[in-house]
């Protein structure tokens, strides 16, 4: 298999070397400028190490802090996962709801939402949608995302939902105010039942804002941030992002609360593990 089976170059290219290398056609070599063992064997199933930490770095330059919150950047670096790449951000999603969500589980989402949510999570996965009202009037019905979060607590024991900002289709992104309340909805649920809530960030058009009185970056950067039991995942990528279309790269992010762990070891512990669960799908 070529980039999985290893010989001497002059075994199978014409002119080869005594090196042991991965098996290569010869006029790959043509279109590159590096030596062909860095271009031809498979990388690891999340990606390339340090293509994943260019972009968990871009995702804490995303966060809009700076030296005035050193802390909350120090966080950042400590307790974010490393990226773990995906064939697109579609396929994270399918990636999380698979982690995450049993058959006939319900998962939470608006009633505008993006079409192929419902083939991932209905046809492939075997799950349920639970949807609420994305407007009440001009902002975000905060009333019906609260029913559909407590009558899903009525048949399990967890609550996962999807935050799509800016929202596709409707390109809505919620004011500071709103994205406020919405965090403060977040936390009374998760006090009040004592419960975990799963939230995916899928922040495909970040960046995309163009209302003075909306947010400007990532929910997750609020959940992360939270001391209650609530778990944010960030999906994000280069399609929209970087004007990439067809690339299909996309990137799974998860946030690590500090009441998770006790010491660096547990941390460290932590992030191996939900690597190698992640890289399993």
């Amino acid at each position: 298999t070529i980039g999985a089976a290893f010989g001497f170059e002059k075994d199978f290219i014409e002119a080869g070397g005594d090196r042991w290398v991965p098996c290569y056609l010869q006029n790959i070599k043509q279109f590159f400028n590096t030596d062909i063992t860095n271009v031809v064997p498979y990388a690891s199933i999340p990606g390339l190490t340090d293509s994943r930490k260019r972009w968990k770095e871009w995702i804490i330059k995303k966060s809009q802090l700076d030296d005035n919150k050193k802390k909350s950047l120090k966080d950042l670096e400590k307790y974010l996962t490393l990226t773990l790449f995906t064939p697109g951000i579609t396929h994270g999603i399918f990636t999380c709801c698979s982690m995450f969500i049993n058959q006939g589980e319900y998962i939470i989402l608006p009633d505008k939402r993006w079409g192929n949510y419902d083939n991932i999570i209905e046809k492939n996965i075997g799950a349920k949608i639970k949807s609420f009202n994305y407007f009440s009037e001009d902002t975000i019905d905060l009333k019906s995302l609260e029913k559909a979060m407590q009558d899903v607590l009525k048949t399990q024991d967890k609550i996962i939902l999807i935050l799509n900002i800016p929202n596709n289709p409707t390109g809505y992104i919620p004011t500071r105010k709103e994205a406020s309340d919405l965090i403060d909805l977040f936390k009374k649920i998760a006090i009040q039942n004592k419960k975990t809530l799963i939230i995916f960030c899928d922040d495909a058009y970040e960046g995309y804002t163009y209302d003075i009185d909306a947010i400007k970056t990532s929910l997750f950067y609020d959940l992360f941030q939270l001391e209650e039991n609530i778990i944010p995942i960030k999906l994000d990528g280069i399609t929209k992002e970087l004007l990439m279309y067809g690339g299909r790269i996309g990137a799974l992010t998860i946030g690590i609360h500090k009441n998770w762990i006790t010491t660096d070891l547990e941390l460290e512990q932590l992030k191996v593990e939900i690597e190698n669960k992640f890289s399993g799908f």
